[in-house]
């Protein structure tokens, strides 16, 4: 995984997202709070988007209809990065 300055909550996204398989987005709101919505995960995922990105590495989104129910997440290695020089 990426290394980097990661709050608590980032962290624990990652964990769960470590092992390159989807996850279902109701597991990484698991990881906010009980409390948590469909938008503060997408908060945290912009976030680490922007900090895993420069290393090579980004977040996808698959999304099989257009509710959170059917959204899983992936990290993913990028092959050919233009935020690397």
């Amino acid at each position: 995984m990426a290394n980097g300055h990661f709050t608590p909550t980032q962290k624990r996204i990652l964990e769960v997202l470590g092992d390159g398989m989807l996850h279902p987005a109701q597991q990484l709101l698991a990881c906010i709070d009980e409390l948590a919505s469909d938008n503060s995960l997408w908060v945290q995922i912009t976030a680490l988007r922007k900090l895993l990105r420069p290393q090579g590495q980004d977040i996808i989104c698959h999304r099989a209809s257009g509710t959170l129910a059917e959204t899983h997440y992936c990290v993913v290695r990028l092959l050919a990065s233009p935020y690397r020089e």
